[in-house]
């Protein structure tokens, strides 16, 4: 009987310590100081750093110009502009750790999209929302596994596979001229 007490005890001990652990290394959203002084500026600098990355080969857990995954060219994005963005490394990580939820009706360049593209329980992918083209397509930019770094568009096997649409305030407000953004990127300065 005292082992089984024991075994119990241990068991909760272990369960309470790996709900613990999460809690600590999970990052804390503080507000992060914009490297940017204006809209124009942030959404110029943006584009460039996109730009360089376009063609850059897919490599899994990687976030530099050598290869990218999925959230370490999301994550390396947020960096161009960001001093202290302190968002998880994965996908589905990211996803739970962001509250503000989007459609893709009121989807801003910047927001992020999260997909689940194999048979898996949660996200697995995610990209950025780029713009809603001429012809009202949405674009997006994201490091695919099999063509790397690109821009594209949310087609049927894309839109079939999204999960949802996040926003990381920080990054949408100064890519956007939405909710006196300028006004917020002063603030954040």
């Amino acid at each position: 009987m005292k082992n089984k007490f024991k075994r119990n005890y241990f068991f909760i001990f272990i369960c309470v310590f790996l709900q613990l652990s999460h809690i600590i290394n999970h990052p804390a959203l503080s507000e992060p100081k914009l490297k940017c002084k204006s809209i124009t500026e942030c959404k110029k600098c943006f584009e460039q750093t996109a730009k360089s990355f376009l063609g850059t080969s897919y490599c899994y857990g990687s976030s530099n110009k050598n290869g990218f995954d999925c959230s370490g060219l999301v994550l390396k994005m947020i960096d161009a502009l960001f001093e202290g963005a302190n968002l998880p490394r994965r996908s589905q990580d990211i996803y739970s750790f962001l509250s503000e939820t989007v459609t893709l009706s009121n989807a801003r360049m910047g927001d992020l999209l999260f997909f689940k593209t194999r048979n898996t329980k949660s996200v697995n992918h995610i990209g950025i929302f780029w713009k809603s083209n001429e012809k009202g397509k949405k674009i997006m930019y994201h490091a695919s596994s099999s063509r790397g770094v690109e821009m594209k568009e949310l087609n049927q096997y894309w839109m079939s596979r999204l999960i949802g649409i996040k926003r990381f305030p920080p990054l949408t407000n100064a890519l956007n001229s939405i909710n006196n953004s300028e006004k917020a990127i002063k603030k954040q300065r």
